[in-house]
């Protein structure tokens, strides 16, 4: 199994034991994590955009980037615009967990969960993973 792939798994899990013993701030960063690593993954393993490619520098922040060759890769506008949304969603109370001052509260760190799990079912039934 990848490494990624494998990391991507253990974040999931540990937001979960994280959030059971109500440590919602380091839940949210699992799984986000969670989520950007079956993403890499996905670019690697099935559209063949390397992990180095997809480590270089680009003009944009690089979990953007990753979003982006994720939804470029899809067909269905719905699918794109729902990964979208999801992801950016996650984003920004990942930002909030990391960053900010704010308080994260266990239904926030709960729902992320939920969606992060739901959203890597969809990128892997979506690249047959």
């Amino acid at each position: 199994m990848s490494l990624i792939k494998y990391k991507s798994e253990e974040n999931l899990e540990a937001a979960k034991l994280l959030n059971d013993n109500k440590k919602f701030t380091s839940s949210v960063h699992c799984s986000y994590y969670a989520v950007l690593q079956i993403m890499k993954y996905a670019l690697n393993e099935k559209c063949h955009i390397s992990y180095e490619k997809q480590n270089e520098p680009k003009d944009k922040d690089s979990h953007i980037y990753i979003r982006d060759e994720i939804l470029y890769q899809l067909r269905s506008i719905q699918t794109k615009e729902s990964i979208k949304r999801s992801f950016d969603a996650a984003k920004a109370l990942r930002r909030k967990a990391d960053y900010l001052e704010d308080e994260i509260e266990d239904v926030d760190s709960l729902g992320m969960y939920e969606q992060a799990d739901a959203l890597i079912k969809k990128i892997k039934k979506e690249f047959v993973l």
